[in-house]
């Protein structure tokens, strides 16, 4: 799963956080509300401790239930509620270091954005998270050919369906990474190798 993020809120300060990680290893550690001082550097180093590093070991948490050599509806799967949250963790501790509200939710339940103008239309009740899902199928199946990697993929595209078309058209596409590593290839915009064309950096801008 290469996870997008689909459109992708608990206020607890950064101190709160730490203090809650330190009491227990059994207390999960919040995945948004999150706050830090960034001009405090034992802050900064304190927040990546507590915060980023508990979304590491995400591929173990993962779950997916999809089926790779399938192409037959439901075959993108779901993932974890752990592995989301991993996810979600990421993304606001980037948007935290930022100094932007980092309550960003992911899978929500939400449903699909579908403009008048689409080429393509799913079903208005699909969600943003099995639209993504289909794309990161679609993605993968049709690798070596990058062709997914397209905001506007074409229907010879293996496992293309008008859910992975709109999340494509609408979401961060990355190839080779995925979940909290996304975010991260996001935030570096080394989504397939950094390159010089990428002068807006809209990747990173998109989470933020």
């Amino acid at each position: 799963m290469l996870s997008l993020a689909t459109r992708f809120f608990w206020s607890v300060s950064v101190v709160s956080v730490c203090s809650h990680a330190a009491v227990s290893a059994d207390v999960p550690t919040p995945t948004r509300g999150f706050e830090v001082d960034t001009s405090n550097r034992n802050s900064v180093v304190s927040f990546y401790q507590k915060v980023y590093r508990a979304s590491e070991g995400y591929r173990d948490r993962m779950s997916w239930t999809g089926n790779y050599t399938s192409l037959a509806a439901g075959a993108e799967g779901t993932t974890s509620a752990v592995f989301v949250g991993d996810v979600e963790r990421r993304l606001n501790y980037f948007r935290a270091l930022c100094g932007v509200p980092a309550n960003v939710r992911v899978n929500s339940g939400s449903v699909v954005t579908i403009l008048a103008a689409d080429a393509w239309q799913p079903d208005p009740s699909t969600t943003k998270a099995a639209a993504a899902q289909r794309s990161a199928l679609m993605i993968a199946r049709t690798y070596p050919n990058t062709s997914g990697l397209n905001h506007n993929p074409p229907q010879t595209n293996v496992g293309w369906t008008t859910a992975a078309w709109n999340a494509n058209k609408n979401g961060n596409l990355s190839l080779g990474f995925f979940g909290p590593g996304a975010v991260d290839a996001y935030v570096k915009e080394n989504v397939t190798g950094t390159s010089s064309w990428n002068v807006d950096v809209g990747h990173r801008r998109w989470l933020m």
